[in-house]
């Protein structure tokens, strides 16, 4: 299993450098990127969850900038209510 994560986190940090360099993504390298299979992230595209991507012809394609903003608009932020739990459990341990 290690290996395996080892492998990924190569393959990723490809990705990112493919990204920065100014490349877009293929679905396989956006999931990749995303942590995503690519199932899933053809799934969202489908839906509309994934609203924002590059279609040249009849390939695909995903910027960095577009993933990022997924990225950031599915990422909870804690709650008062949350944070006001975590204080309580802390004086209480």
């Amino acid at each position: 299993m290690a290996l395996k994560n080892q492998q990924h986190d190569v393959l990723r940090q490809e990705v990112i450098q493919l990204a920065q360099a100014g490349y877009q993504l293929t679905t396989k390298q956006a999931a990749i990127y995303l942590g995503l299979s690519e199932r899933t992230l053809e799934t969202y595209r489908d839906i509309g969850k994934l609203p924002r991507f590059v279609k040249i012809g009849q390939h695909i394609r995903y910027p960095m900038q577009f993933l990022d903003e997924f990225l950031r608009s599915n990422t909870p932020t804690p709650s008062i209510a949350g944070n006001a739990e975590l204080h309580e459990n802390e004086e209480l341990g």
